[in-house]
């Protein structure tokens, strides 16, 4: 069947010629038409114009429309699954915006708020956006954000340049002769462990900055642990170390009353208090 061109602008001629068409259909004993689909694909595309830019209670009245147009569910289900997409897409972003909120205010160094943070994330994620953040509070362990620091420390850079140093060396040796070999492996062995070292530490850095997320404050190298958290938050050694205890202040002119009254001479005080006593 041929469709006139106002078949594909008009929703009143295209119904008219889906009408017709499903008619032929009928005589003919079929329920699959190319024409057909090509019809309905046109008004659902129509019905569905820039619906990229709806908010998600928009998007819910799209799936609605299109569950209620006269159309094979064939050809529904693509847009119904783009419509559903974009309301995801709407998820991913606000759940990332709630996520960083709540990870930039954890106390990364206290397991009791990373369990809680973690719990929250697993309970409001509804598009698969708190991968990220689980991951990297599973990494936040005291050692692991030292490394991470660590890994941006212009010190740092000693374990890559050391590592490649040694590698040059080793290889270089190993190309001398056979007998050399051994004395280049045991060049290239530290060198593939420095840098391997190194490497590892700006994975755990990314990983806990998700390579472009705001950077919660405690990986900023620029101010010291104890300035970011009290020492006994973190510090595995602070809670180790006793205590002593404190050194009691004798209070002011109290030299002589500290001291114990010899009996000896209270009462030689006492007979001579007597003696001055007038008869």
């Amino acid at each position: 069947m041929y469709l006139p061109d106002s078949a594909m602008t008009s929703e009143e001629d295209a119904q008219e010629a889906r009408s017709k068409l499903l008619m032929i259909m009928g005589r003919i004993g079929t329920s699959q038409s190319i024409v057909l689909d090509k019809l309905e694909n046109s008004c659902l595309e129509r019905l569905c114009a820039d619906f990229n830019k709806f908010d998600e209670t928009s998007c819910n009245q799209m799936i609605a429309k299109i569950n209620a147009y006269p159309a094979m569910d064939k050809n529904k289900e693509p847009f119904l699954e783009r419509v559903q997409n974009h309301i995801t897409s709407i998820w991913a972003k606000e759940d990332s915006g709630t996520f960083d909120k709540l990870f930039l205010s954890t106390n990364l160094l206290v397991p009791a708020e990373v369990q809680k943070a973690k719990t929250l994330i697993q309970k409001q994620d509804r598009a698969n956006a708190g991968k990220d953040y689980l991951k990297a509070l599973n990494l936040c362990t005291y050692d692991n954000i030292k490394r991470a620091r660590k890994s941006q420390m212009p010190s740092a850079k000693i374990y890559l340049c050391s590592g490649f140093i040694l590698e040059i060396l080793g290889f270089l040796i190993a190309d001398l002769t056979y007998e050399f070999f051994l004395v280049g492996c045991i060049f290239n062995t530290p060198g593939l462990l420095l840098i391997g070292y190194y490497l590892w530490m700006k994975r755990i850095y990314n990983t806990l900055t998700f390579k472009k997320r705001p950077i919660h404050s405690i990986l900023n190298t620029q101010v010291p642990l104890t300035t970011v958290y009290p020492a006994h938050q973190f510090d595995k050694s602070y809670a180790a170390k006793p205590v002593p205890p404190a050194t009691p202040v004798p209070p002011a002119n109290s030299t002589n009353s500290s001291k114990p009254i010899d009996a000896t001479f209270a009462s030689n005080h006492t007979s001579n208090d007597s003696s001055l006593k007038h008869p």
